[in-house]
């Protein structure tokens, strides 16, 4: 297994969770994932087109000669790897130091009581 499919399991995660958090009504964590994507698409689409674009490689395949629909992939994947390093900061952050606003305050879905 290669490190590619690392990076889309990243992707495969964060679309369940995004899935999760639609269905709980999560507006603030719904809003801040598709910011997540969007911006790793931007990066990557600006990325490619700049003069040493040939020179980043991902997967053998230099970002200037990958199509859009790679260049979205790849978008989506670096957004993704972007939320799932900052869950697994939170996770091991005892301290709250990693704590952040909520994008859109007031949004976030109740916290579940279990018992």
């Amino acid at each position: 297994m290669g490190p590619e499919l690392l990076l889309l399991g990243a992707l495969a995660k964060k679309v369940v969770d995004f899935l999760r958090q639609l269905r709980g009504k999560d507006t603030s964590a719904v809003v801040t994932q598709l910011v997540a994507w969007l911006s790793g698409m931007a990066v990557v689409f600006l990325a490619a087109n700049v003069d040493f674009a040939g020179a980043i490689e991902v997967a053998n395949m230099s970002l200037d000669q990958m199509s859009l629909w790679t260049q979205s992939i790849l978008g989506l994947v670096v957004g993704s790897v972007g939320s799932v390093a900052k869950d697994v900061l939170k996770a091991v952050d005892n301290t709250q130091t990693e704590a952040s606003p909520e994008l859109i305050p007031g949004t976030s879905a109740p916290a579940r009581d279990v018992r």
